[in-house]
């Protein structure tokens, strides 16, 4: 089992889901910038993660270029 930032301990099967949602994320952010839908950090992808009650989100003011996973 880990924490997340929040200090929530979780376990693998969940981890595993969580990666997944912020590959998904970061992939179609990735898609934004490649489609021109948006300028500078402005505009956001979020996915929520199945079963559970958490959501991914790209962070405030991060550029797209640094984004990952």
């Amino acid at each position: 089992m880990s924490a997340p930032a929040g200090g929530r301990v979780i376990d693998q099967h969940l981890q595993e889901r969580i990666d997944a949602v912020r590959a998904d994320v970061a992939a179609l952010h990735a898609e934004l910038v490649r489609y021109g839908l948006v300028v500078w950090t402005g505009g956001n992808v979020s996915g929520r993660v199945p079963d559970s009650d958490l959501f991914v989100i790209k962070p405030s003011g991060v550029s797209y270029d640094d984004l990952a996973p």
